[in-house]
């Protein structure tokens, strides 16, 4: 890992001093970063990593059970859903300004295996067709993770196709493809192979809004034109199975055909996604998230252009193409706000004195840093992240030495280690912030493989009061998936908590370090 700087120079010497700082580089971290950027502080950002965004899907869930359901723990019943709502409308906001927007809303987005998630934010060419929409599935061969015909399956029997790409690799990596996609001679070469395909499904549009048909393909069921307005399908035109026919030399593998879309079917939105309610007519085709990363609008437009449907992508196991534009756009943004931003840096030790944080020591390949903050903001991630540490039975937060909330556990435990791993002397005395060790561990995990309100271990991480602040440091402020008390798998909530925790907190935070020198009012 090397040390990359973004935005200010940040070498200005071995200490430094921004008015905040933000310890963790991921959605939460990037989000608080920004938030305190709007509130006028001189923000830095340290991160030994990029956080774990290429393997999310990119879109932003809210919540996908009853706010009463809540436990009183979550971080949105600490904030209020007045405060997330407000939160989420700034961070679209944030990412409008640097060219990604974000739609809100009850959005849907389809799965590899054909299924339909429901989520709240998402990125251009995300969101599903509605219910009942013609569909296309098409697949290009050598990508991984992806078959069409598992797609199509899942959607009830769709029609799908596979697509050869230039050179027919063997194997073509996602994140690969994507930036293929983006240099318009392969994306010329991959359209013309996508319409050979459509033409070959009998889905072509002719002038008089009925297909074209195809020779050398062998239709699996009686294909059923649709007429002028594109709105007529039948079901039996909708057959499809695994076992496809080829279509000869093109080396095309369709699973069903003979359908076809009117002229209304050429119209497509600005954007190539085409809205729910003016989509009649237009068939839609799904392609693997891959469509390019930053320039992914260019390439789905062109994409919509070229076939006359509406494009729409389907999600694909990590690394997640869709997952790392959102991270670029992230970056982008804090770059362009004037945050000084330095990845390749680790957090190794905190210096505490008087109930507040003085100070965080930074290790990297230029050495240590001191930064000394008027208030910090924690989003170091959770055990999959390693901003929470579990050896063994015993949890603990390495960096503050924060209590750490686990089940079975009243969240304290043995002292902080250091980097060697010998017991870390305390920087405050007197202090009770703790690791947890609970000594039941059949009380981490339910019976049940899938429980509806997920395992007990997930909602592991650092209790905090309403200003998100854990006990006992009046600035330092925790977010994302550092918290405790909320199952963001169960509750459909994980990209909504980092998001509003993380903005609050920025705000916060920036707010804090701008009264009085960092000093409680």
């Amino acid at each position: 890992m090397t040390e990359m700087t973004i935005g200010v120079p940040r070498f200005r010497g071995r200490v430094r001093r921004p008015e905040v700082l933000v310890i963790g580089g991921g959605l939460s971290g990037m989000t608080a970063a920004l938030a305190a950027r709007r509130t006028g502080a001189e923000v830095a950002l340290v991160a030994e990593g990029a956080g774990v965004l290429e393997l999310a899907s990119g879109c932003i869930d809210r919540l996908a059970v009853p706010f009463e359901a809540l436990p009183p723990a979550h971080p949105y019943r600490l904030l209020g859903m007045a405060v997330v709502e407000d939160e989420i409308a700034e961070f679209r906001a944030e990412m409008a300004r640097v060219g990604w927007p974000l739609s809100p809303g009850e959005h849907e987005v389809i799965t590899a295996l054909g299924a339909r998630r429901p989520t709240h934010l998402v990125g251009p060419g995300m969101a599903a067709p509605p219910p009942g929409e013609p569909v296309w599935v098409v697949g290009f061969r050598g990508l991984r993770d992806f078959d069409p015909a598992v797609v199509a399956a899942g959607m009830g029997g769709v029609p799908w196709s596979w697509v050869d790409l230039p050179g027919n690799p063997e194997e073509v990596h996602p994140v690969a493809l994507a930036r293929q996609l983006e240099n318009e001679a392969y994306r010329e070469e991959v359209i013309d192979a996508v319409l050979s395909a459509r033409d070959a499904a009998g889905l072509s549009i002719g002038a008089s809004g009925l297909a074209t048909g195809a020779s050398g393909v062998e239709t699996v069921a009686p294909g059923l034109a649709t007429g002028a307005s594109g709105l007529a399908a039948g079901a039996s035109g909708l057959a499809a199975g695994a076992s496809g026919p080829a279509a000869g030399a093109s080396g095309l593998t369709t699973g069903a055909a003979g359908l076809s879309i009117g002229a209304s079917g050429l119209a497509t939105g600005a954007s190539g996604q085409g809205a729910a309610g003016s989509s009649h007519g237009r068939r839609w085709v799904l392609f693997p998230a891959v469509l390019g990363l930053a320039g992914a609008v260019k390439v789905q437009e062109d994409f919509a252009a070229a076939t006359g449907m509406c494009v729409a992508e389907v999600l694909l196991p990590p690394p997640s193409v869709p997952g790392l534009r959102l991270a670029e756009a992230l970056r982008r943004a804090v770059q362009q706000a004037g945050v000084d931003l330095a990845l390749g840096a680790r957090a190794v030790r905190a210096e505490v004195e008087n109930g507040r944080v003085r100070a965080v020591v930074c290790e990297g390949p230029g050495g240590q840093v001191t930064y000394e903050a008027e208030a910090y903001v924690l989003a170091t991630g959770g055990l999959l992240g390693g901003g929470i540490a579990a050896e063994g039975l015993e949890v603990r937060e390495p960096l503050f030495g924060l209590r750490v909330a686990t089940p079975g556990s009243s969240g304290q435990a043995p002292a902080r280690r250091d980097s060697s791993g010998e017991d870390a002397p305390r920087q405050e005395q007197g202090s009770t912030r703790q690791a947890a060790a609970p000594r039941d561990p059949s009380c981490w995990a339910d019976a049940d493989f899938l429980p509806a309100g997920g395992h007990p271990f997930v909602r592991v991480g650092v209790p905090v009061d309403e200003e998100l602040r854990p006990e006992g440091l009046a600035n330092l402020f925790v977010c994302g998936r550092t918290l405790a008390g909320y199952a963001p798998y169960a509750e459909g909530c994980g990209g909504g908590v980092a998001v509003a925790t993380g903005g609050a907190a920025g705000r916060l935070a920036g707010c804090l370090a701008l009264s009085d020198g960092g000093e409680r009012r």
